[in-house]
C-alpha cells in the first residue's frame, strides 16, 4: 500500500474548489490563511481552473 501524506490529499482537494470557498476556508485558522494566500497555491488554483475548461 502506498502512503500519501494528508497534506498532499488536502492540497489536491482545495485546489479544485471555487474562489468563494477558498476565501471562506482562509478563516479556519492562521495556518490555513497563510497557505491559501501563498502565491504558489494561488497560481496553481488559477491554472488548475484554466486546465479544466
Amino acid at each position: 500500500m502506498v502512503y500519501i501524506p494528508f497534506d498532499t490529499i488536502l492540497f489536491e482537494i482545495l485546489i479544485r474548489l471555487n474562489g468563494r470557498d477558498i476565501e471562506r476556508y482562509k478563516c479556519v485558522c492562521k495556518q490555513w490563511n497563510e497557505g491559501l494566500s501563498s502565491w504558489p497555491f494561488e497560481w496553481l488554483h488559477v491554472n488548475y481552473g484554466k486546465k479544466m475548461r
